[in-house]
């Protein structure tokens, strides 16, 4: 106990000296955004970058190598409804800290609801391992000595990242020393036992939350923004009480309904195997896999624009085309740095599409031989199934085919495209239009306008007593289209930071290579718009390597899907899903698709870009119509 009420005594002095040196920090870096934009993107100082990136390296390195096969090991040893009831009781031995917080932030209600689910919790509900308060209508409310100075007005004192603890800011980290007192376990066992039995709640609390923060770290693009953005912001809403306010006009887009496409199985994630095949030129490939032995039928899986191989919703198709008996591979888009960076070739820039074809036919024939001969398998049938991006590569794969321009050794039965645009181009001019929402609004009002966006979805993702689980996305429409803008603006980001870091085009003013400082890099690159990144990275590359003649208007024309309207009219082993209200097409593509396809292409009224993905019925009629 001496060394916690020292490490007490020295966070209560720096909670203190906080609300002194808040103004000494240094002004966060000059960014290349809009106000709205760049005040969010950066929602507090962030001066010591260079420690906070070496620690965020840190985390996922023992994430993916201790973290991660330790919660693999402990969910396969325990039963779910150990686990679960392990999590209750630890958060009933929280009961002495949230009473505590709460008394101290002045919310005595919270005191009172704590107390009355406690006594429930430890009577009824045997010492916390089951939890019968929730159901009475006594939620938990988290809190702790961080939530309590912020509610007392200390300072964030600006982005501080943790080791093992993770992100947060100084505020986050002196409330953390001053919660080790309040520890139950170090009151009841001495000293080491102590350790191992915190030791064990904390991974027992890891395993069920390491695939989403795996998946983190794996699939989305600058995690470390995203991390600083979501937590950062997420414990404003939850330390001020964040009321979502009221409005009738919440519908946001049915695009977001691609979210609820998720695994329905929590331990299918570990069931993939990643593989990382030697290509011609000595590059090493990595793809994901299903194998599934004794089975017939082979899925080849193509996400979207920036979707990574361990993308949640790829995992849920995969889980579902094994459940019908087929083995499953799936690759990175070919506009992630995960695809463009491992491929053979000569370092050009992702987005020309009928060269990025070539590649990617090479790609998946190389492939298809590494995953068979590994795992010994032999397939009586291959079906290619490729979602926006992934379905015009499906697509153009399939004119290839019809052109015999395909490996000789790769066989491809079906092909099956959800939501391709026709004009790629106009697709991206469109979400460059999203992107830019926020300059409807007065520029003295837009850096709060986003923030709310970013508060309101952060409130909805951490429910509370003030903002109870809902349904309802709170966010209108064009809210939620801009949040879709800003995910493909993040995916050029990271494409443009590995692609200028490896073959420099002199676009960029920062440093790609640089390391222990990024953010003016990460704002620079975010600024930098789809069109802008065709017409001075894409032409220009093509320009000087074999295509003279290459404009703008040119790359247009040939990625566009009408380019290949005599090979797919004739192409009987493609079948094509689209929505009427997807925004990326015209009511003229929705026309060419109905006199191209025939009955082969299916036009749903719902859904607008991939929503109908979250639709169960779609997505079961979806993988029959795969695997019959």
């Amino acid at each position: 106990m001496d060394k916690q009420l020292k490490a007490t005594s020295i966070a209560f002095v720096l909670s203190v000296g906080l609300f002194f040196c808040a103004s000494c920090v240094s002004d966060r870096s000059a960014y290349y955004l809009s106000p709205g934009l760049a005040d969010t993107i950066s929602p507090v100082n962030d001066s010591w970058e260079p420690y906070n990136r070496t620690v965020q390296a840190f985390n996922y390195g023992f994430e993916r190598h201790v973290a991660n096969p330790a919660s693999q090991i402990w969910r396969f040893i325990l039963p779910e409804p150990i686990r679960i009831g392990l999590s209750h009781f630890n958060e009933n031995l929280g009961y002495p800290l949230r009473l505590v917080t709460h008394a101290l932030a002045g919310q005595w209600n919270y005191c009172w609801i704590d107390t009355k689910r406690f006594l429930v919790n430890t009577t009824v509900g045997g010492l916390g391992f089951w939890d019968p308060a929730t159901a009475w209508g006594l939620p938990h409310i988290e809190s702790s000595f961080g939530y309590t100075l912020a509610r007392w007005g200390v300072p964030s004192g600006g982005y501080f990242n943790l080791p093992f603890s993770g992100p947060g800011t100084v505020r986050d980290g002196v409330g953390k020393l001053l919660d080790l007192p309040f520890n139950v376990v170090t009151w009841l066992v001495p000293a080491p036992s102590s350790y191992a039995v915190n030791g064990s709640f904390r991974l027992n609390d890891t395993a069920e939350t390491e695939p989403t923060i795996n998946r983190a770290f794996v699939t989305q693009p600058c995690h470390y923004e995203l991390m600083k953005l979501l937590v950062v912001l997420g414990n404003e809403a939850a330390y001020s009480d964040y009321k979502v306010p009221d409005n009738q006009d919440y519908l946001p887009d049915q695009s977001l309904g691609l979210l609820a496409l998720t695994p329905s199985d929590d331990d299918f994630y570990y069931q993939s195997r990643q593989r990382h095949m030697k290509m011609p030129g000595g590059r090493k490939f990595p793809y994901t896999c299903w194998p599934l032995r004794g089975a017939k039928k082979l899925v080849i899986l193509l996400p979207g624009i920036g979707a990574h191989r361990q993308s949640a919703e790829l995992s849920a198709l995969a889980e579902l085309c094994r459940n019908r008996g087929c083995a499953v591979i799936a690759i990175s888009s070919t506009f992630t740095p995960d695809y463009f960076t491992n491929v053979p070739g000569d370092n050009s820039p992702p987005g020309f599409i009928p060269e990025d074809t070539k590649v990617l036919a090479q790609v998946l024939d190389e492939v298809v031989r590494d995953f068979t001969s590994h795992y010994r398998a032999s397939f009586e049938n291959t079906t290619l199934l490729g979602y926006s991006l992934g379905g015009i590569n499906a697509l153009n794969l399939a004119a290839a085919e019809r052109r015999g321009e395909f490996p000789d050794t790769l066989h491809i039965d079906r092909y099956m495209a959800i939501n391709p645009p026709v004009d790629p181009v106009y697709a991206l001019d469109v979400v460059d239009h999203f992107f830019n929402y926020p300059e409807q609004f007065p520029e003295e009002e837009r850096a709060e306008r986003v923030r709310d966006i970013v508060m309101r979805l952060s409130a909805w993702l951490q429910p509370s007593p003030a903002n109870p689980p809902s349904p309802v996305v709170p966010l209108t429409r064009e809210e939620s289209l801009f949040l879709v803008g800003v995910n493909m603006r993040l995916h050029l980001a990271e494409v443009l930071q590995a692609q200028e870091k490896r073959n420099p085009s002199g676009l960029l003013k920062e440093d790609p290579k640089a390391w222990f400082h990024r953010n003016n890099l990460f704002a620079e690159t975010l600024s930098i718009s789809f069109a802008d990144y065709i017409d001075k990275v894409v032409v220009p590359w093509y320009r000087g390597n074999g295509f003279p003649d290459c404009t703008g208007d040119d790359l247009r024309q040939r990625c566009s899907l009408r380019a290949l309207t005599d090979e797919l009219a004739d192409a009987q082993n493609v079948q094509v899903f689209h929505s009427r209200n997807d925004f990326l097409v015209t009511q003229d593509d929705l026309a060419w698709f109905e006199t191209t396809f025939g009955p082969r292409a299916t036009i749903l009224d719902e859904g607008s870009h991939l929503g109908a993905l979250g639709n169960p019925e779609f997505v079961r009629d979806l993988v029959h119509a795969l695997t019959d």
